[in-house]
């Protein structure tokens, strides 16, 4: 039946359209359309009478019905249903989209569907150009006629570009470049092309520079707009000829004259490198280039050397098979640069002499021409020859005799000329006629006499007439010496001066004058007669070595000397006076007609003799000079020691862990002494900590062990000796361990033992302590082995407890040990509030504590209702038991999970061999806790109360402490809550001065608070700050000390104010007064008193004389400072009234006592000192003290003031060192020649030193110059001071040493 109808209806429709319905139809068709990479395409569909749905199919792809294609952004389908337009619209095209697109509209109702296709094709420029192998406008080097392949490839195009080449702006033709196109993948269905073009050159040189040029056509490209790469050639090719400018082969060219010789080549690549050569050789080779052009200027003065020379240019480059060369050759003109004549220069007469003249090379030839005496010599010969410097050199020779008829000289003139450049030079010959000079003779010596060595000697030679002048020379002993000579006129004087020395004895000095004209000297001769002191002194010794008790020879010899010299023995500046036959003397032959001397000094060599000198003295009588030798006596011996006790052996004390230094004085000849060092007769090894350098032992930590006896073997070639010391090594003591619980039966002896290891250690060195006193009730004490023993006597339970031993000997810290003496007995509980009972929660953990004393150790056992707790066997009942002290024991029952049946009494048993004791603990459920008990005042100060308590039971659970207090009088009630929470004391800060206050505390945990403890306690705080506390020391202090206490300073000090006040009424009344008379008197008459002044000024007496010395009190006072403790008090006085009689001094002020110790430099301590009280030992009253101190010392530098007057400043003491220009007297010499200094009952003997010797006294800072003493200075004149200048001579007086005037 469906079926039917269906058919029924699909015919009405047929037969409705076949009557005139309207299909729907493209009214405009998609059409082809090309578009640039990345540009923007439009594929136009329009469908008039829509009735289906319209879409677009890329390849057979649809891409959907909506607007904006999903999964393609770049795709849109744009327009409107309504007008039937559906465009697809294409951005930012790629090769992906070149492709057949189709606009398809679906069927719909009686509409079949439609479609129709358009080609988009996308078409994309080249990405890239070049050149294989040269980037853009690169340079190409190439050489002439090699061919040159290039190749241009454009890159990844489509369509394929086309590629054309161009040379400079002119295109080549399009045969020859030979093309290949390759298809590149692009990862899609569309392909892109790679073009290549490829074209060969071969160059010439006119290709240089020339430019090749690659450019690529395409559609996608502008035409004015292609891509295009180009490079440029640079042919290699040789250059051109060098060509020659600035002188012409033949031209003549004049010597010193400048020429400049230019090379240029044009052409060549690289440009040609010009070189020049002179005669083959490179002179040049710097020149420059301009593009293919090349220049060398050589630039020379023109010379001899160059007439003939060839100058050549030669240019090449890289492409040169050889270089390309040119030349010229120079011709030089030139006259001689010089002429020279040679030949005598003197002649006698009648001697025929030679002259030579010589020119230098010439070009042409010079001419020579000579002149004597100013007339021509004709006649004369040229003699010509090439010089291998270029040019002739001309030579002549003439013959001259010398006439008679007094001339002195001839003059010989040469003239050399070159006629072609008009050059003449010439040369000057000149030839001295001789003459014999006259005999010479000596001045300054007078033949025969004597003259002392070291003085200065002058003698002259003089010599008259000749020609020329003589020549004179001055010889010693056949040895020319030099000398000065001054010539005149018609003399010649040659001098000698010299210092005289004893070669000049019988030395032979000879003048000699000779001149050219002489054929044997002149002589003159003078022998000289020298006196001279001998050079040195020389002492032997026999024998070499000296030992005590030989026979030993000291000779002295002398130097030469004229007269002979006088030998005399000196020891310490005292001449030897030895028995008849002990010194003898002889003289002999010496140098330069000297004479030697010698003598020989017998000893006897005795030890004692070691060390001391012997000088030897040569003196010449003539001169009053000595020489001296000294020898110091080198006798050897063993070692000795020295410092050695008469008796005993010497002892070293050291404290352990201090340093400590064992040292010898040891002495012996030779001194090179070997030590060994030894320990109570054993050898002794140094170690890291002792050092032993010679006689010296350091010891960096002494060690207790290190004491014993020391003794130092020392050794030298002559023997040995040895010395002992013993060292003591004080140390701490230190108690050995021992027993330190003693245990005894009641009234038995208790013996308490301690030993110690100590130095110094004896019974004095312990005692013994029990609770800080000292033990003496029924107890004694012996001391034996380093032991101490305490014996107490029938010993009971009072006795029990810990007994202290110290042992203190001075030495570092002080050792203690406890011994705990026991009494047996049985146990004792010890009942606490916080432990009477014991409190828990149903379910949780109980703690029950049982503590008892007891002696020996106590065992516990728990029990609950008479039953005995196993503890220990299961988790439910736990038992521990501690040992508090050796006395005390405590027991803790832990009971787990406590039940409701676990509530109750508990017995605790405690047992040990003396018998037991049974103690009930009830357990009961947690509660309030109990109030504190024994609430005490533990200490006050003037704003705080500090109190403690002891602990009540805490009910079973953590507990804290609530202070409450209040002030006596008020109500108000303050609380301070406890911190820490275990806390058993509390301060209570701000309180107030000399306050009453009334204080309560109770204890709370969480179940609430106790009851306050059942007595409030009352306590006052202190009536007085800690500055009145303070200040009330301090005057206890200064009563203590004597001194006036503060309340007295005051007053005093306030008195003094009101006197000073009083004092300045009176003077403006005195002032008014006195202006009133002034004004009542006639204007004529003359003022009396006119020497008063008009102001009033105070005056200080001098500090030396007591006399006013004008300086003001006003700027006196301004420069001092005070500690008076109040206005100064000024006396005034009226200028023109009566001398003060006394002076004022300010209350002397010495330093606090912490810098006592420091003084003025080169001041000493003053002898008005005294002994203070000591400080009160409170370390608070520490600036009190040194305030007292100076108020006390203050006063009494007052009261020496006004007693004794001011004492005028003694002179400075003197530097030692110190040079002053008045001195007069010279000391004596140092070492052996001084004299001991006189005064203090001192004894000295006076010591003659041998005449005229200077002796030089070595130490070890070298020689020891003597040095004039300083001359006292008289009392310098004394000015106004405040300090006092301290000499030696003031001691015993009293200075002041700090005070002030006013």
């Amino acid at each position: 039946m469906s079926s039917a109808v269906y058919v029924l209806l699909f015919a009405l429709l047929t037969a409705g359209g076949c009557s005139g319905l309207v299909t729907q139809s493209f009214s405009v068709s998609p059409n082809n359309v090309s578009v640039h990479e990345g540009g923007e395409a439009l594929l136009q569909c329009q469908v008039s009478n829509l009735g289906g749905q319209v879409q677009w199919v890329k390849d057979g792809l649809a891409l959907g019905y909506d607007a904006s294609i999903a999964g393609i952004p770049r795709y849109s389908m744009i327009g409107d249903r309504s007008s039937g337009v559906f465009n697809l619209r294409i951005i930012n095209a790629s090769l992906d989209d070149d492709a057949e697109f189709e606009c398809q509209v679906s069927p719909e109702g009686l509409h079949k569907a439609i479609r129709a296709a358009a080609r988009l094709t996308v078409i994309a420029p080249p990405t890239g150009l070049e050149i294989v192998g040269h980037p853009t406008n690169s340079k190409i080097e190439v050489n002439e006629n090699q061919a040159l392949t290039l190749e241009c490839v454009a890159y990844k195009a489509k369509p394929p570009p086309t590629i054309v080449w161009y040379r400079g702006d002119t295109k080549l033709p399009d045969k020859d470049p030979k093309v290949t196109v390759t298809e590149v993948p692009d990862g899609g269905h569309v392909k892109r092309f790679d073009v290549k073009s490829r074209i060969t050159v071969n160059p010439t040189k006119s290709d240089d520079y020339s430019e090749y040029k690659c450019e690529a056509r395409h559609e996608a490209l502008a035409r004015e707009y292609p891509l295009n790469t180009k490079v440029q050639l640079s042919v290699l090719y040789p250059p051109g000829e060098p060509h020659i400018d600035g002188y012409t082969e033949g031209e003549t060219i004049r010597r010193g004259q400048h020429v400049e010789l230019t090379c240029r080549s044009r052409g060549g690549n690289p440009p040609a490198q010009l070189v020049w050569y002179r005669n083959d050789v490179q002179v040049n080779m710097m020149y420059h280039s301009k593009g293919r052009y090349s220049e060398n200027i050589y630039k020379f003065v023109a010379k001899d050397s160059d007439n003939g020379a060839r100058f050549r240019c030669e240019a090449s480059n890289v492409r040169s098979v050889k270089p390309l060369k040119a030349e010229v050759q120079l011709t030089v003109y030139f006259a001689p640069a010089q002429v020279t004549t040679s030949g005598p220069t003197e002649g006698k007469v009648g001697d025929t002499l030679q002259i030579t003249c010589t020119t230098a090379n010439s070009n042409p030839p010079a001419e020579i021409k000579w002149v004597v005496n100013g007339k021509k010599r004709p006649n004369t010969t040229n003699n010509r020859t090439e010089s291998p410097e270029g040019g002739w050199v001309t030579s002549s020779n003439l013959n001259i005799t010398i006439p008679a008829g007094g001339q002195k000289s001839l003059t010989v003139l040469c003239h050399g000329s070159n006629q072609h450049l008009s050059e003449n030079l010439v040369s000057t010959h000149s030839i001295n006629i001789l003459y014999p000079p006259g005999e010479p003779f000596i001045t300054g010596y007078v033949s025969d006499s004597s003259v002392a060595a070291g003085t200065t000697q002058k003698m002259a030679c003089i010599s008259s007439g000749g020609h020329p002048l003589a020549t004179l020379s001055w010889y010693k002993n056949d040895k020319k010496i030099p000398c000065i000579t001054k010539e005149m006129d018609k003399s010649v004087t040659a001098e000698i001066t010299f210092v005289v020395n004893q070669t000049d004895n019988e030395a032979r000095y000879r003048c000699e004058a000779t001149n050219s004209a002489t054929e044997v000297p002149l002589i003159e001769t003078r022998i000289m007669h020298v006196y001279y002191k001998p050079e040195h002194v020389v002492i032997r010794q026999d024998p070499p070595k000296l030992k005590p008790g030989q026979k030993a020879n000291l000779t002295c010899d002398s130097s030469a000397s004229n007269p002979p010299a006088t030998l005399s023995w000196w020891r310490a500046g005292i001449p030897v006076s030895a028995e008849p036959g002990a010194i003898t003397f002889s003289n002999g032959p010496g140098l330069y007609g000297g004479k030697t001397s010698s003598s020989t000094l017998s000893l006897n060599v005795e030890a004692d003799v070691d060390g001391l000198t012997y000088i030897c003295q040569a003196h010449n009588a003539e001169l009053g000079e000595s020489v001296n030798q000294a020898l110091t006596l080198n006798i050897v011996y063993k070692p000795v020691f020295d410092g050695e006790p008469s008796s005993g052996m010497r002892q070293v004390t050291v404290i352990e862990g201090e340093q400590g230094h064992i040292s010898f004085s040891a002495r012996g000849n030779p001194p090179e002494l070997t030590f060994m060092w030894s320990l109570d007769n054993k050898p002794y090894k140094p170690s890291a900590r002792a050092l032993v350098e010679g006689a010296s032992l350091n010891l960096s930590t002494v060690r207790r062990e290190d004491a014993g006896v020391y003794s130092l073997h020392a050794t030298n070639s002559e023997g040995s000796s040895s010395s002992k010391v013993q060292l003591v090594v004080k140390y701490s003591p230190k108690i050995a361990p021992g027993l330190s619980v003693v245990m005894v039966e009641e009234s038995e002896n208790a013996t308490l033992t301690c030993k110690a290891d100590a130095e110094p250690l004896s019974q004095e060195h312990f005692s013994w302590k029990r609770g800080g006193a000292n033990v003496k009730e029924r107890a004694s004490v012996s001391f034996a082995n380093g032991s101490s023993v305490l014996k107490i006597h029938a010993a009971t339970k009072k006795d029990m407890g810990q007994y202290e031993c110290i042992v203190n000997n001075g030495i570092g810290a002080v050792a203690k040990a406890n011994v705990t003496l026991l009494i047996k007995h049985k146990p004792e509980f010890v009942v606490t509030p916080d432990i009477a009972k014991s409190a828990a929660k149903d379910g949780k953990e109980a703690r029950l504590v049982c503590r008892a004393k007891g002696a020996p150790q106590i065992n516990f056992q728990w029990s609950k209702n008479k039953k005995q707790i196993n503890a220990n066997t299961s988790e439910r009942y736990i038992t521990a038991v501690n040992k508090l002290d050796e006395l005390t024991y405590e027991s803790t029952l832990v009971i787990k999970s406590v039940k409701y049946n676990d509530f109750g009494p508990y017995e605790c048993t405690a047992r040990n061999i003396m018998g037991f004791e049974n103690h009930n603990i009830k357990l009961e459920v947690t509660s309030k806790p109990d109030p504190p008990v024994s609430m005490s005042v533990v200490n006050i100060t003037h704003n705080s109360i500090t109190i403690a308590w002891v602990p009540g039971f805490n009910g079973g659970l953590p507990q804290s402490y609530i202070i409450q207090y209040r002030r006596i009088g008020t109500e108000t009630k303050n609380q301070v809550n406890v911190i820490p929470l275990n806390s058993t004391s509390q301060e209570i800060t701000g309180l107030m001065l000399g306050t009453e206050y009334e204080i309560l505390m109770w204890a709370k945990n969480e179940l609430g608070e106790s009851q306050p403890v059942r007595n409030a306690v009352r306590s006052t705080t202190l009536r007085e700050s800690p500055s009145a506390e303070h200040e009330r020391r301090l005057q206890e202090v200064l009563r203590e000390q004597g001194a006036l206490p503060r309340l007295v300073i005051t007053a005093v000090a306030s008195t003094a104010a009101v006197l000073v006040f009083v004092n300045i009424l009176v003077v403006l009344c005195v002032l008014r007064h006195r202006q009133s008379k002034k004004q009542r008197k006639p204007s004529g008459a003359s003022e009396q008193g006119s020497n008063k002044s008009g102001n009033i000024e105070m005056y200080a007496p001098s500090s030396f004389n007591e006399t006013v010395t004008g300086e003001t009190l006003s700027s006196i006072s301004e420069k001092s400072e005070t500690y008076s403790n109040g206005e100064a008090v000024e006396e005034f006085i009226e200028q023109g009234s009566k001398r003060a009689a006394s002076t004022y001094l300010i209350d002397q002020v010495e330093p606090p006592a912490q810098y006592a110790g420091y003084m003025h430099p080169g001041s000493r301590q003053s002898t008005l000192t005294r002994q203070h009280k000591p400080v009160v030992p409170n370390q608070e009253l520490d600036q009190e003290a040194v305030y007292v101190d100076s108020l006390r010392r203050n006063a009494y530098n007052h009261s020496i003031g006004e007693h004794k007057g001011y004492h005028p400043a003694p002179p400075p003491e003197l530097d030692p060192s110190a040079y002053y220009p008045q001195e007069r007297y010279y000391p004596p010499p140092p070492g052996p020649f001084s004299r001991p200094a006189l005064g203090n009952g001192l004894t000295h003997r006076h010591v003659v030193p041998p005449p005229d010797v200077t002796m030089l006294v070595h130490t070890a800072n070298g020689p020891v110059v003597p040095r004039m003493p300083p001359k006292v200075p008289s009392t310098p004149t004394s000015h106004l001071t405040t300090f006092a200048q301290p000499h030696p001579a003031a001691e015993g007086r009293s200075l002041e040493t700090e005070g002030h005037l006013v």
